[in-house]
């Protein structure tokens, strides 16, 4: 008992270190830019006016509030409201609607740790999982700019750890945990539609469960999941318009609004220089160029939401190896971890708007808890080689984000260095 409460305490520890260090390394030169930054100059915008409990907030046929601006009423507002409470208690400035991104960019760390532990029940590999995730340079640039996705993949996590905790805990846990899942479902799709990702997830392991066993849950179980997958999300998707309802808007204007969001979203034709492929993202071949300020003729410092290779492309391998495992002799963690991916990830083909890197984002945790499972493989076994492997592979990890924090952060370096290393692949310039 006492080896194993010192176990605990020990590994709240390194979970605590890599949130201090991950946090002091988000913090640092927050509020530079202080101006606007990619589409801040939608999302800040409209949490100002949130923060002013201004209308136009969510009305769609105003004009642009400030110069090269537009107001944000495509999404839901939950990521926005968060930015306004920021505003509200550090003012109208960079660091103010920046926060928000901060803070729930923690919270993705420790709750990928959570769920790691919850599919596998190994301390190690979720302490490798919540790394991996403090040191991904897509999850590290949505963390610092007030943007929604940072806020979608800590409520994706969330469902995630709730439903597995309703299929792994004791029977009487069931009902509470369904719950739980349904209100973080609906509290990720009040944030972005694609939040919803997360009940496909839900629904194809449901599906495979009444395969295997040839018949559907009984049907007070099937009442329930309506109500917490379905009611609940979209009980929480209207409320989370509280501040629209307060205002006075009407159901009419609910009503349009939705159809102008949905309008816009299915009939966009506009191109973008960095926009990108599902496919690309899997490779980390385009990532996003935020911003860019020249110090002088010999320096620059850009901002790109590039991921970490290492477990970008480790992530995969191990997802793959994964699966190949789960075909050859089933286990439901892998089946779940990798099905999860998919729902994540797969739909995005079939989208009809342009899409961009950060689209992933919501995968990125997961294939932290593959390379956190295949990196712990590695060093359990008795082949050195392969042991070192796995070391080599937690090296390699930090290294990149160690040389790539400038890239990554807008922090100033030689125009030369940039060139040679930053941008050594097209697709990274």
């Amino acid at each position: 008992m006492m080896r194993r409460t010192i176990l605990w305490l020990f590994t709240l520890k390194f979970l605590l270190f890599v949130l201090c260090v991950a946090f002091a390394l988000r913090i640092y030169r927050l509020a530079t830019p202080p101006t606007y930054y990619f589409d801040e100059v939608y999302h800040a915008v409209t949490a100002k006016l949130y923060a002013r409990n201004d209308p136009s907030g969510y009305e769609w046929w105003h004009p642009a509030p400030e110069p090269d601006t537009a107001i944000e009423w495509l999404h839901p507002p939950i990521a926005k409201l968060f930015q306004a409470g920021g505003i509200l208690v550090f003012g109208e400035n960079a660091f103010g609607w920046r926060i928000s991104s901060v803070l729930f960019g923690l919270g993705v760390i420790a709750a990928t740790y959570v769920l790691a532990f919850r599919l596998t029940k190994v301390r190690r590999i979720a302490e490798l999982a919540a790394l991996f995730a403090s040191i991904d340079g897509l999850l590290f640039a949505q963390s610092r700019i007030a943007m929604n996705d940072i806020h979608v993949v800590f409520f994706m996590l969330l469902a995630f750890i709730f439903y597995v905790r309703m299929k792994t805990e004791k029977p009487r846990t069931v009902s509470r945990n369904l719950l739980f899942s349904g209100i973080c479902a609906g509290l990720a799709v009040s944030t972005k539609w694609s939040g919803m990702f997360v009940l496909l997830a839900f629904g194809a392991d449901q599906a495979l469960s009444s395969i295997k066993a040839w018949k559907l849950p009984p049907l007070r179980m099937l009442l329930k999941m309506v109500v917490a997958w379905i009611f609940i999300p979209t009980l929480l998707y209207v409320l989370s318009y509280g501040q629209f309802w307060l205002q006075g808007h009407s159901v009419d204007q609910f009503v349009e609004l939705h159809k102008q969001i949905w309008y816009y979203q299915t009939h966009l034709t506009a191109t973008h220089t960095y926009q990108s492929t599902p496919l690309q993202w899997v490779f980390d071949l385009r990532p996003v160029w935020y911003s860019v300020q020249y110090v002088d003729e010999h320096a620059v410092g850009n901002i790109y939401n590039a991921g970490n290779p290492v477990i970008f492309i480790g992530g995969l391998l191990c997802l793959l190896y994964i699966f190949a495992r789960c075909i050859h002799k089933f286990a439901w963690w892998k089946w779940f971890l990798f099905s999860s991916y998919g729902s994540v990830w797969m739909l995005w083909v079939f989208s009809p708007r342009i899409m961009f890197f950060y689209h992933y984002a919501p995968a990125v945790p997961l294939l932290c808890i593959a390379l956190g499972w295949g990196t712990w493989v590695l060093w359990k076994s008795p082949h050195i080689v392969l042991r070192i492997t796995s070391v080599c592979v937690v090296c390699a990890a930090i290294a990149w984000f160690a040389v790539f924090y400038p890239y990554i952060s807008g922090l100033p370096v030689s125009t030369e260095f940039a060139n040679a290393v930053y941008f050594a692949f097209q697709g990274w310039k």
